[in-house]
């Protein structure tokens, strides 16, 4: 356009760029240069003038970017739709490619006249722009201010620009289509790679699952043995100190027997489907079985759940068993010292649970210490639960992490990926 209309170029007073749109077989009014009024044109010529810019100079990005602000004409255009597939001389320029003159055509067609009526001229130039055969759009040039003649030299020449223009609007479209082939397949492969890394980690799982529940069956039998045989001997004629002994391995026994019920749980959880899952649904479904399991009420534990569902991805049968193996941490060693309580919430793409610990002041160290124990060292009985629930947790994309500042409650937490599309729910 600036080509069109620079003194420096082919002089044309105005120029219009209507693009065309294949799906509606019509041009769409784009943008135009040119000034709106005598007046201002002259005030846009001197200006240009005494800048003595070459016309390689003018279409600099800087220049053009000033340009950008003395085209207030594009307002006559940017709403304004020609339908090609009705006759008009328009529609024979497009559909032949060609140039039209119109200022030595006595003729003109209904539609092509509200076209000129529009721009508020009667002579002008209509220029299609074409590439390899390939419609891009339609320039149309006119001398409204000066009111010159419009030769057919200056419209040939504006068909040459016309077509380079096209050729490049054409490469640029192809360009744009690459980029954007080349963000679907890069989506693809990052989807790809994640959906192999997830099928990786759920078979790592299921074997690991097989292996504890061999390990289990395996350690299972010689346990029952040694309990059943330590029984017996406690109900036979024993000394005190022979009874002390054999309620020890009793009592080991039946505690090796807990380690291995978790064992099971966890190797029968491994073995379930993926789905979509309510996060804090899973949190009360949780809690619920275990309070119903322990025969509690659950007075000790407060519970509340976010307003909105928040939807997340993985085995149901895994987590609901890493939150009861979690609650039920807290809930034998814990509570009834210390009261409970559970809110769930979104943060961020995230779902939350937030277990707070509230304990009396006097007894807040020594719960702030049970805590450390099961949750952060090694030598605590209950370990292996948390490690099992962690991992759980960890294998969904989650975190489980513990807060405990000096002075304040402990506080549990754990996460989980949202889902960013919901579907049904598991």
């Amino acid at each position: 356009l600036t080509g069109a209309t620079a003194s420096q170029g082919l002089g044309f007073n105005r120029a219009f760029l209507m693009l065309y749109d294949s799906a509606t077989e019509s041009l769409q009014g784009h943008l135009a240069i040119g000034p709106a009024s005598a007046e201002e044109a002259g005030d846009i010529w001197e200006s240009l003038d005494s800048m003595r810019l070459s016309l390689g100079e003018l279409l600099q990005a800087e220049q053009l970017e000033a340009a950008s602000d003395r085209d207030p004409i594009s307002d006559l255009i940017c709403d304004l739709e020609v339908d090609l597939s009705q006759p008009s001389l328009i529609g024979d320029a497009c559909r032949e490619g060609s140039w039209i003159n119109l200022e030595q055509i006595q003729g003109i067609d209904p539609l092509t006249e509200r076209f000129l009526s529009r721009l508020g001229t009667r002579r002008a130039a209509l220029v299609p722009m074409v590439s390899n055969g390939k419609l891009m759009g339609l320039l149309v040039a006119d001398n409204l201010i000066t009111a010159r003649n419009i030769c057919d030299n200056a419209v040939r020449l504006l068909q040459i620009l016309a077509n380079q223009a096209a050729v490049a609007m054409e490469r640029a479209q192809l360009y744009e289509d690459q980029n954007a082939r080349a963000e679907q397949l890069e989506k693809a492969n990052r989807q790809l790679a994640e959906t192999q890394d997830q099928i990786i980690k759920i078979e790592k799982m299921s074997i690991i699952g097989e292996l504890t529940a061999s390990i289990a069956h395996e350690l299972r039998n010689p346990l029952t043995i040694i309990g059943g045989f330590a029984n017996l001997m406690l109900n036979a004629g024993v000394s005190d100190e022979q009874r002390e002994y054999l309620n020890i391995i009793a009592n080991e026994t039946r505690r090796s027997e807990s380690v291995l019920d978790e064992v099971m749980h966890f190797s029968r959880a491994s073995q379930g489907d993926q789905g979509v899952i309510d996060f804090s649904r899973l949190v009360r479904n949780s809690l619920e079985l275990l309070l119903g399991r322990l025969r509690r009420n659950g007075d000790d534990f407060s519970v509340s759940l976010a307003d909105r569902r928040m939807m997340v991805y993985g085995n149901y049968d895994q987590l609901s068993h890493a939150f009861y193996q979690l609650f039920q941490v807290i809930a034998e060693n814990i509570v009834p010292s210390a009261a409970a309580e559970i809110r769930t919430e979104q943060m961020r793409n995230r779902a939350s649970m937030r277990l707070r610990i509230n304990a009396k002041e006097e007894d807040r160290e020594r719960v702030q210490r049970t805590v450390r124990q099961i949750f952060t060292e090694n030598h605590a009985s209950q370990r292996l639960s948390v490690i099992v629930a962690g991992e759980t947790i960890r294998f969904h994309g989650g975190n489980l992490g513990l807060s405990i500042e000096e002075g304040s409650v402990p506080t549990l937490l754990v996460d989980l990926p949202l889902l960013e599309e919901e579907s049904d729910e598991c």
